[in-house]
């Protein structure tokens, strides 16, 4: 790690080399004058004019009026934004004192010529897609979820609240390991679930209801109206954004003066509203923005057993000062509900519910300071706290059930469950997330080499202050473990991470339409001092790179082309759920006397093991992934398009694993007969005492005899490794007059191993005289067949967009197609496959032979063994036909296991079309497999046929704008 570090300090010299160049920076001059409504000509105020090449930035009077001062000589790019209008760049040759300058811009309409309801790709110096608010619009999103559809090989998804929606990048399918390393930036907040502890047993990472912990954000708290823009970074992202392993997904909500929104969705089993608007509070007194949403989502419309329903309130005030500082504050609140429950009609009150009551307030700035090193200073300072509430309440009928409450290792007396009865779990969070970020930018033009150059710094800190597990332990909610027990968040300590990065961009003009573009920085990651770790481990440094050189760049003809690489690193800290999981309670029954039924007596004793520092893991290492990609950006008479190669390899990916220990205990109440143990019979109605490490029935001690079990517990560790590569490709058609249409394609190959490379134990439930099974397995991956898969998929959408300005519509017309899609486990430790097989001549093949084979049974050895004296026995070819080990040895359930699955072409049709009413209100409607084409495609190998392709599903909303 320290040699990226010595790499990274280079990138500290090119960034202190552009401040000492700004000595000699090139003369510069002052560019004012107003910006204007496209189609009235009246003035617009409050708009942002941004310098491009240099982060200049100003914002527009009530009058319409602007002032650039220190605009460097040269050619630049002036974008005009603002809140109900069209972005618009506006090129600038800048060679003296510039006024009268008009900006003219439209207001965002679907009867402009032009309009964009896709991802817009390309023309950057990563991979990235930015979608803006017509085509988020379009899509009708009810979650950020629902948005990544429009991002190259991405599957269209029903929308659903009723599941948790995680985000992913680059990835088939879900993954834990990807959308915990999935960043949600908003409003340059970064949001966290790194303290979120609301699950059952951290050291089994058991979760109550529809729990994240451990894992990615939930994407439905999000309310997705009030949402300006997203932009989705694949690639390798700017040193400023950290604690992330796949990508971060960045988004922009609306702030400015606007008109009163009003929004109506609805789909078979969502309801949703949305109000918002911006307030002007008069000149240089700043802007109010509310908004708020309410959605109600039934997993089955014919019951409310199943219900989500969110509410999101939002205050935001913005405000310029003196035309040198710009911020915004925001107050957010939020209430989530996941309510899932038996069928009112079943007799039986069973209740699993997650709900979240959250309160965040943020505020970001930027200050104008344009001295020589140093142009602008970035600010930004958060916090939220949330309350979280999940319950679990079952009805249970197993019986008397024996249960302990020891809270410390030895003997202690237990009792009996009630023979039938409720439980009631409920566990009780409060995360605390606070953290702050200071940024200077020096920006420059010397010459042709254009500088933009930031420094930074950022401290984070998480912690959770919930009351913990709560519920009855004489009614215990886990009756298939007897180690529950309850925890209270507020013993856990706050954990504090600081950040500090630096970056430069430069950019050299080689001549006509040549350049080259560079992007250095590097990121350093620590946490403050803390005795449970070992602050090296949790040191990282980031360092990352990208390049574009651009070789065409012309106004006809072949129009652009340009080539891009990057690489980079970045690390993922691991939540709390990793880092602090609770004490383990092995309880091992040693006496056990039950007639409470016939005569109310009965006693139960345990032999209780706790496990504390055994379950913790104060060496594990930092997720983190390596990347590199490469691609270009074409536009040949108007076809513009891009193609892009990756290779990513993330490790250390958390999770948790299986270890056994041999537990020896007393067992009352047994003598040997012949090896095994026999019970000695008590006389019914008499109550057994436990005193003194005996037990008396009469006053006379029982007999005793030694035995030992295997007791299993989980531990975190960095288990996941996942390598992933493939090629991304969009293509945009020009339009096709005739027909009012434009086609654009995107796409992409995936192919994705996933693998566990822990070592994880499996005890064996045989037993053998009345006596455990004498061996555990270790086990690769810790499973039996396999420990991991391989996955392969080539999809496209060909979007055919119909755009009629006249009667501002568009309609859209997506051919989803799935050309391949594959997937095969593997079984592998050391680069070496497990996995093998005999023939019916006794003959032994292993490695890839037994991969393709179709005809025989699989086996998979452990790695090695454990007897119950706790002596750890490697596994040899030798032990595999020996009847003593036959139960630890795994077999396959079929001759094709490692072949997996493999399926033919398939795909749906989806339709959606937004239509203006005047400029009051909208009309969108959506359908996904419009001619819904068959769920169930037949896979190749086994020929079973499998829901592959989504079913019909429909939507509309309705915007009012008054």
């Amino acid at each position: 790690m320290y040699r990226y570090a010595k790499i990274s300090i280079l990138f500290l010299l090119l960034f202190f080399s552009g401040g000492i160049a700004g000595e000699a920076q090139q003369k510069t001059f002052t560019v004012s004058g107003m910006v204007r409504d496209l189609d009235t000509g009246d003035p617009v105020p409050y708009a942002t004019v941004l310098v491009e090449e240099t982060g200049l930035w100003s914002i527009s009077d009530a009058d319409g009026s602007f002032r650039l001062s220190m605009v460097p000589a040269g050619a630049h790019t002036f974008r005009v934004e603002i809140l109900g209008y069209v972005k618009k760049t506006f090129p600038l040759q800048v060679g003296d004192h510039i006024s009268g300058l008009e900006l003219q811009i439209a207001e965002a309409s679907l009867r402009l010529e032009e309009v964009v309801v896709t991802a817009k790709e390309g023309g950057g110096l990563n991979s990235s897609s930015r979608i803006e608010k017509q085509a988020l619009d379009h899509v009708q999103p009810s979650s950020l979820r629902d948005i990544m559809q429009l991002i190259p090989g991405n599957l269209t998804e029903n929308p659903g609240l009723n599941r948790v929606n995680q985000l992913t990048i680059r990835d088939i399918g879900s993954n834990n390991a990807n959308a915990f390393g999935t960043a949600v930036i908003m409003d340059g907040v970064t949001l966290s679930n790194d303290a979120n502890l609301q699950v059952r047993k951290t050291s089994t990472i058991g979760t109550a209801g529809e729990s994240t912990a451990g894992s990615g954000l939930d994407a439905r708290q999000i309310a997705t109206d009030n949402i300006e823009s997203v932009e989705v970074i694949r690639g390798i992202p700017s040193a400023v954004y950290g604690d992330l392993t796949s990508g971060a997904v960045i988004v922009k909500t609306r702030s400015g003066v606007a008109p009163w929104q009003v929004r109506l969705k609805a789909d078979p089993r969502l309801k949703q509203v949305y109000a918002g608007k911006g307030f002007s509070l008069g000149p240089d007194r700043g802007v109010l923005n509310i908004d708020g949403d309410y959605a109600l989502s039934y997993g089955d419309v014919r019951t409310p057993a199943d219900v989500f329903r969110r509410v999101n309130f939002r205050i935001g005030y913005s405000q310029t000062v003196r035309k040198a500082l710009t911020f915004q504050t925001r107050l957010r609140l939020i209430y989530a509900d996941a309510d899932n429950r038996t069928d009112p009609d079943n007799f039986l009150d069973n209740i699993s519910r997650d709900t979240d009551l959250g309160i965040g307030l943020d505020m970001n700035g930027t200050v104008r300071l344009n001295k020589k090193w140093i142009t602008n200073l970035e600010f930004m300072v958060a916090g939220d706290v949330t309350s979280q509430y999940s319950q679990e309440k079952t009805y249970r009928s197993q019986g008397r059930v024996p249960q302990s409450l020891a809270l410390s290792s030895g003997e202690n007396t237990g009792f009996f469950t009630p023979y039938r009865y409720y439980s009631d779990l409920r566990i009780l969070g409060m995360p605390v997330n606070v953290q702050a970020r200071l940024v200077g930018n020096l920006y420059g033009k010397y010459g042709n080499i254009t500088n933009k150059a930031l420094a930074g710094v950022e401290w984070t800190s998480r912690g959770n202050r919930g009351e913990g597990k709560v519920f009855d332990p004489y009614l215990a909610p886990d009756l298939s473990s007897s180690t529950f027990r309850e925890r209270s968040f507020r013993d856990i300590p706050f954990l504090n991470r600081y950040s500090l990065f630096v970056e430069d961009k430069v950019s050299f003009q080689l001549g006509g339409t040549r350049s080259l573009e560079i992007q250095a920085g590097a990121r350093f990651n620590g946490i403050l001092p803390d005795e449970r770790f070992s602050l090296e481990t949790y040191f990282s440094t980031e360092p990352r790179l990208n390049a574009r050189l651009q070789l065409i760049k012309r106004q006809e003809g072949f129009k652009e082309l340009g080539f891009r690489a990057g690489w980079g690193m970045t690390y993922k800290m691991p939540s709390m759920v990793y880092l602090y999981p609770e004490p383990t309670y092995l309880d091992v029954v040693s006496f056990s006397y039950n007639d409470i039924d016939d005569n109310g007596v009965g006693m139960v004793l345990f032999t209780t093991r706790r496990l504390e520092e055994e379950v913790r893991n104060p060496g594990l290492k930092l997720q983190h992934s390596t990347n590199f990609e490469a691609g270009a950006d074409f536009n040949i008479l108007d076809v513009a398009g891009t193609l892009v190669f990756f290779h990513e390899n993330m490790v250390n990916g958390y999770g948790f694993s299986t270890q056994v220990i041999p537990v020896t205990y007393n067992r009352y109440g047994y003598v040997w007969d012949n090896g095994s143990p026999a019970r000695i019979e008590i006389p019914s109605g008499k109550l057994p005492q436990y005193s003194d490490g005996a037990v008396y029935v009469d006053g006379v001690s029982l007999p005793l005899i030694r035995d030992t079990v295997f007791l299993s517990y989980q531990k975190p560790v960095n288990n996941i490794a996942q390598k992933k590569w493939g090629v991304e490709f969009t293509v945009d058609f020009p339009e096709i007059r005739a027909l009012q249409t434009t086609i654009s394609v995107n796409g992409a190959y995936l192919n994705v191993t996933t693998q566990d490379e822990s070592q994880g134990a499996i005890t064996v439930g045989t037993q053998l005289a009345g006596r455990p099974y004498p061996y555990a397995g270790f086990y690769a991956g810790g499973n039996k067949t396999s420990t991991g898969s391989r996955r392969e998929r080539l999809n496209t959408n060909i979007r055919f967009i119909t755009h009629l300005p006249r009667v501002g519509m568009v309609v859209t017309l997506t051919a989803q197609l799935v050309l391949m899609d594959r997937t095969s486990y593997i079984c592998e430790w050391g680069n070496q496959v497990q996995t093998y097989y005999y023939d019916d001549k006794g003959s032994r093949y292993s490695g890839q032979w037994a991969y393709l084979d179709d005809k025989w049974t699989k086996r998979v050895n452990p790695l090695y063994i454990m007897d119950l004296s706790g002596n750890v026995i490697p596994f040899t070819q030798e032990m595999e036909n020996d009847i003593r080990y036959r139960e630890l040895i795994g077999t396959t359930n079929k001759a094709t296991y490692y072949q997996g699955s493999r399926y033919p072409v398939y795909g749906i049709l989806n339709v959606r079309l937004t239509k203006e009413i005047g400029k009051w209100a909208s009309v969108s409607f959506y359908a996904n497999n419009f001619l819904n084409f068959d769920q169930l495609v037949t896979e190749k190998i086994s020929r079973t046929a499998y829901a592959r392709n989504l079913p019909f599903y429909f939507g509309a909303e309705v915007k009012f704008t008054l």
